[in-house]
């Protein structure tokens, strides 16, 4: 079991990274702005250098404590009918939250390359040794125990990628927020928040101690005397 998850999380975050550069491809045709705002591009015509960490400052348009890796050029940033790149400046009064939309995209991007060295690091430990994950040391096996939930986390920030650097449409290009928006107080929506939050609480609390149990006892029921099997 554990040689069989190993080598399909090896494999699948190899193919997560193909599918995630053809899917930021394809955003570069049908949501520019997007694109733009994940680079912080906001001036079109200036040179497009990639800026790999910054606080994108909508106010006044510029990148504070902007880290450029000058001469590495985004390949995924909308062209124009002349070949240029498309800065944030085309899309005035229709943009979505750029520093949100910058760091939702780094931080999906940083849970993916942690994913992915953990599970390439612990195939090079074990592939010699029959994947035997007790030639492990204890802090790699509780590092891998403190990655149970990345792929969640992934899944999550993946999400709030996609609605929010959508905004400010609802469907792409034609219907935007604010057309479908209802006038449900901000109380009722908060009290359904909490409700809903409470209710998969709930079931994540007994997802974590089953999958605990089943960890420590095994899936066939045993007698148990004073919590040991």
């Amino acid at each position: 079991v554990f040689k069989t998850a190993l080598i399909v999380a090896c494999v699948c975050l190899v193919l997560q990274g193909y599918v995630g550069a053809g899917s930021q491809a394809m955003l570069a045709r049908h949501q520019p702005a997007r694109l733009a705002a994940v680079d912080a591009y906001w001036h079109t015509g200036a040179p497009p250098d990639l800026v790999v960490f910054a606080w994108p400052d909508e106010a006044s348009s510029t990148n504070r404590a902007a880290w450029v890796w000058h001469g590495a050029r985004s390949p995924w940033l909308a062209r124009d009918a002349k070949g240029g790149a498309r800065g944030l400046d085309q899309f005035a009064g229709m943009l979505p939250p750029v520093a949100l939309t910058y760091w939702l995209f780094r931080l999906e991007l940083l849970v993916g390359l942690a994913m992915a060295l953990v599970s390439w690091l612990t195939w090079l430990r074990v592939w010699r040794r029959r994947y035997d994950p007790g030639a492990l040391s204890r802090r790699w096996r509780k590092t891998i125990v403190a990655m149970t939930f990345s792929g969640w986390l992934a899944c999550g920030v993946a999400l709030a990628y996609a609605v929010f650097g959508l905004f400010p449409y609802a469907v792409n290009g034609t219907i935007t927020l604010r057309e479908v928006a209802g006038d449900v107080g901000v109380g009722t929506l908060l009290a359904g928040l909490a409700a809903y939050l409470a209710f998969y609480g709930v079931l994540l609390w007994g997802f974590v101690r089953l999958l605990r149990h089943v960890a420590r006892y095994g899936v066939v029921p045993v007698a148990r005397r004073r919590g040991r099997a």
